[in-house]
């Protein structure tokens, strides 16, 4: 069993307030993920998609973590947050790889041969 004293520490590591530095730090690592989607975006290849959604993913960790406070939620409540964030991922990726999963098209028929029979 944990001391008083132990459990006040770890109460006031867990309450302990998100300060001004901290949205400072959040709000320049938004701008500086913005900047590299956009960069991304004007690239004139476009195989940078799972590199867009890595940056999507990173900034909404960052906007939840930080402006809705949740970094200072206790364990348990992270551990519901990641397994949504891994069903969520995992519901992305079996859209994403669905495409393959399908058979291909059959060749187009070719042209005019119901008529080309009828005519011999």
């Amino acid at each position: 069993m944990i001391g008083r004293a132990e459990e006040d520490e770890n109460v006031a590591k867990r309450d302990a307030p998100v300060t001004t530095r901290h949205y400072l730090y959040a709000y320049a690592a938004l701008i500086v993920l913005a900047s590299a989607s956009l960069g991304l975006s004007l690239l004139p290849v476009h195989t940078g998609l799972g590199v867009a959604l890595a940056i999507g993913a990173l900034k909404a960790f960052i906007v939840l973590a930080w402006f809705m406070h949740l970094v200072q939620e206790n364990f348990g409540s992270k551990v519901f947050m990641f397994l949504a964030g891994l069903l969520v991922f995992t519901l992305v990726l079996l859209t994403a790889l669905d495409p393959l999963t399908r058979a291909p098209y059959p060749p187009p028929p070719a042209e005019n041969t119901v008529f080309r029979r009828a005519a011999h």
